[in-house]
């Protein structure tokens, strides 16, 4: 069974000014347990869309979409949902933060302060338990919000750009962070990202969706060793001649895009 199957997932909005917008068409996509995928496209081509058909926040208007052989649902302690704000509460500490999921769940006040206490320390903030939000910089502060989500324990993990606010060098600090924390639990990631050096570096499998309406254009596997670190592929040939088989395909669909990030030529 996998841990996500779409199945001829469309949707689309109503809008005062053109009546319609189309978000999605036709999406076919299986995602393995265990699996980083990780989904590029141009703005408005319904990534966001399908991320939050995943998490039950939304329901697509055709097809089908199962999480774990059944039908998604908000607030599935299955699914962890990570944004690109780290929405830190300020008058919880790191440790707080990192707990609330837990506290939400019901679980005892002793195994969240060990299991957040945990997933900090993964996160290279043994340290800062006892700092609040205000004292920690922004990288930091978005590290709290993934050990938030790694402490719950989730089989599935959805992120939606959740590294996009950090500056380049804080970037390939979390990511690799990140990437020794996921190594530890394999939990399978879904990963939305205008970054394509963010998504080839990270995931097993690159989704390139087309404009609006939002489809799957080609399918690209990542056949870059594990464990890897964001800095040292930097320099490794394999990763440029992926990178930029990739780009090849994408360039058309976001030369109009500001919004998405090329990088990693060197």
């Amino acid at each position: 069974m996998p841990a996500i199957k779409v199945t001829k997932a469309s949707h689309w909005f109503p809008t005062p000014k053109s009546g319609v917008v189309h978000a999605l068409q036709d999406i076919d996509l299986t995602v393995e347990k265990g699996e980083f995928l990780a989904i590029v496209g141009p703005s408005g081509c319904g990534k966001t869309t399908l991320l939050n058909a995943m998490a039950g926040l939304d329901k697509p208007l055709e097809g089908d979409v199962s999480v774990l052989g059944h039908q998604p649902r908000a607030g599935d302690p299955e699914v962890g949902y990570v944004l690109a704000k780290d929405s830190l509460l300020p008058w919880r500490t790191a440790l707080g933060n990192a707990a609330l999921g837990l506290e939400i769940q019901g679980v005892s006040v002793h195994e969240r302060e060990t299991r957040a206490t945990e997933a900090l320390g993964v996160m290279g903030l043994g340290d800062f338990t006892g700092a609040y939000g205000a004292q920690l910089s922004h990288g930091m502060r978005q590290r709290v919000a993934l050990a938030r989500s790694f402490a719950t324990k989730p089989e599935i993990l959805l992120m939606d750009e959740p590294f996009s606010a950090l500056d380049a060098q804080t970037r390939i600090q979390v990511h690799d962070a990140f990437l020794e924390a996921w190594e530890r639990r394999r939990m399978t990631v879904v990963l939305i990202t205008h970054d394509l050096t963010e998504a080839v570096g990270l995931a097993d499998r690159v989704v390139i969706m087309t404009r609006r309406p939002g489809r799957i254009k080609s399918i690209h596997e990542i056949d870059l060793p594990r464990p890897r670190s964001m800095l040292d592929l930097q320099g490794n040939d394999r990763f440029h001649q992926i990178f930029e088989t990739i780009w090849s395909d994408l360039r058309e669909e976001v030369i109009e895009d500001s919004a998405f990030v090329k990088v990693a030529a060197s």
